[in-house]
């Protein structure tokens, strides 16, 4: 019974094994899949990740200041004095001492060590969009290419059959080798852009895995062409500050150098602490020859604090304070030039998203002027340069369908990196 169930476990675990390998290697990869790949297997995302964890761990500093401070050390020391020749004796202590008041300081340390582990956050999420957004760019011109070998393959067929009619119309004596020559001369064009275009693809996709953390060589995008989205709410939305990385790492920047200046203003104050010990000495510490007569046992409060450093200190809290009012002032600057670019964008996008339309209209005409001006030159009204006239100029129409399509869905994802989305 145990042969048996090894023999059907195992092909089945190898099964799954062979398919989820298969699965990493090829099949599809479609855009909602960017956002799940860059946040797990992107090094660099993890590597800031990683700066979060560190840049946390540092905080609680307050509660562990008052927390005792324990120290001990023990020797051996051998030693000769005026009245004592070649002695050996131990020593040894512990001493224990507690924060009680530190007028703020501790405080201010615990503020910064916060408003740096909110930097670090704020810093991940903005390598995290960076990210995402270069991958988005990236796979979006995959498509756009992959649209573009579709409409030139198109054309390929359609200059193909215009070729085949050249033949037909010199074997008949109505038109010179000129005309085959054009169509030919045009199918190795297109064929050159189309090779160009697959080979640019290789090494997008080279650059896509990079910031996917899969090799996604082997992969096939699943969109044929660029959609064509409406995002009227995306478009209208109004700019705020809270939803931008850029003005949050501005407001948490200045939020910790206004906490450094705090700190640094309370150079002078004092601190005040409870100390207590056991310590036990040798004979040239103390003059006792008995060992019990070198015990000390002490307890009691000290009060620290700078009077005089050489005006080191103030000048340090004034440099931090002007810092603290630039970045202030920079925190304002960024939130309008953020707001700024959030407009254009928008601007940029109701412009392509017009133009679309347009293109779209461009398209129709292209085709009909090309259908009419096939059945003239069947006629022999237009010759090999008016069809593939006509032909070039969809083909031209076409690409720029796309391109206007690729420009709207970069500038869509520029704006959702704005949004950190």
């Amino acid at each position: 019974m145990r042969y048996f169930k090894f023999n059907i476990l195992l092909p089945l675990a190898f099964a799954l094994l062979s398919s989820n390998v298969f699965a990493q290697g090829s099949g599809q990869l479609s855009y909602g899949e960017l956002i799940d790949l860059v946040e797990n297997n992107n090094a660099s995302v993890q590597s800031a990740r990683l700066m979060v964890k560190a840049s946390e761990k540092r905080t609680g500093h307050l509660l562990r200041s008052f927390l005792p401070n324990i120290k001990t050390f023990v020797g051996y020391e051998n030693y000769t004095t005026s009245r004592l020749e070649n002695r050996t004796d131990p020593y040894g202590g512990v001493e224990v001492s507690v924060n009680i008041f530190n007028f703020g300081r501790e405080l201010a340390e615990e503020n910064i060590r916060k408003a740096e582990y909110r930097r670090s956050q704020i810093a991940s999420n903005m390598d995290f969009n960076s990210k995402l957004y270069e991958a988005r760019q990236i796979y979006w011109k995959i498509v756009y290419h992959q649209e573009l070998i579709k409409i030139l393959e198109k054309a390929k067929n359609k200059n193909n059959s215009l070729l085949k009619a050249a033949n037909q119309r010199i074997k008949r004596g109505l038109t010179t080798e000129t005309d085959r020559l054009e169509f030919d001369m045009y199918a190795t064009d297109l064929e050159t852009d189309i090779e160009s275009i697959r080979h640019e693809n290789k090494i997008l996709k080279i650059a896509l895995s990079k910031y996917l953390g899969v090799d996604v060589r082997t992969k096939e995008i699943s969109l044929a062409a660029i959609p064509h989205d409406h995002d009227e709410d995306l478009i209208s939305e109004v700019f705020e500050k809270n939803s931008s990385p850029s003005v949050q790492m501005a407001e948490a920047s200045h939020s910790l150098l206004k906490f450094k200046s705090s700190k640094a203003k309370k150079w002078w104050t004092p601190s005040v602490e409870l100390y207590g010990g056991y310590a036990f000495y040798t004979a040239r510490d103390r003059t006792f020859l008995d060992r019990a007569d070198r015990d000390d046992t002490f307890a009691g409060v000290r009060l620290t604090m700078n009077l005089f450093d050489g005006n080191k200190s103030s000048s340090e809290f004034a440099a931090v304070a002007a810092i603290s009012a630039a970045a202030k002032a920079r925190l304002k600057y960024v939130f309008e030039e953020e707001s700024a670019e959030f407009a254009i964008i928008q601007e940029e996008m109701k412009h392509a998203h017009e133009l679309t339309h347009v293109s779209e209209n461009k398209i129709k005409k292209g085709e009909s002027y090309f259908k009419r001006t096939l059945e003239e030159y069947d006629k022999g009204v237009k010759n090999s340069i008016d069809a593939l006239s006509a032909l070039k100029r969809v083909v031209l129409f076409k690409a720029e369908y796309a391109k206007i399509r690729l420009d709207y869905q970069n500038k869509k994802a520029a704006l959702k990196r704005m949004k950190g989305i």
